[in-house]
């Protein structure tokens, strides 16, 4: 387990020097997670508004309860909800370790996570868009590992 929690700090450093080096004047992109988490806390309804109409159920739930969470918690935070999907990639970076260990062998589980961890589009995506495909990643990945 010791290369697995390595995977994940070397992963959580990468994400956050990309993010500090190359990355700070890229602004955030919310998409409709952000309009259904406030609408969550403000309104208890699980909706957002786009081009004047409200939409209900437009995603499934568990990113934006997670999204509403964290800004309940930091007081509508975006930097907050970049750090838990910098987790959930770390995290993902160590469960992709996990199953290739299992499938292969050590070396294999280190060049895959490796991989994970440098994807330009993962690293992207948990650093400058609030968007469920962080969590989701993980979800599934720690889905095949069960299995």
């Amino acid at each position: 387990m010791k290369i697995g929690s390595s995977i994940f700090l070397v992963s959580l450093i990468v994400q956050v020097s990309v993010n500090i080096l190359f990355l700070k004047s890229y602004p955030v992109q919310t998409y409709e997670y952000e309009g259904i988490a406030t609408h969550l806390l403000k309104n208890k309804t699980f909706s957002c508004e786009k081009l004047g109409t409200t939409y209900y159920s437009l995603t499934p739930p568990l990113y934006p309860m997670v999204n509403a969470m964290v800004y309940f918690l930091t007081n509508y935070n975006h930097t907050a909800m970049r750090f838990v999907q910098m987790v959930f990639l770390a995290l993902t970076c160590s469960v992709i370790y996990l199953i290739a260990k299992d499938v292969f062998d050590e070396g294999a589980g280190v060049v895959a996570s490796v991989l994970c961890m440098l994807h330009p589009g993962l690293i992207f995506y948990s650093t400058r868009r609030l968007h469920e495909l962080t969590m989701v990643s993980f979800l599934f990945s720690l889905l095949i590992l069960a299995v």
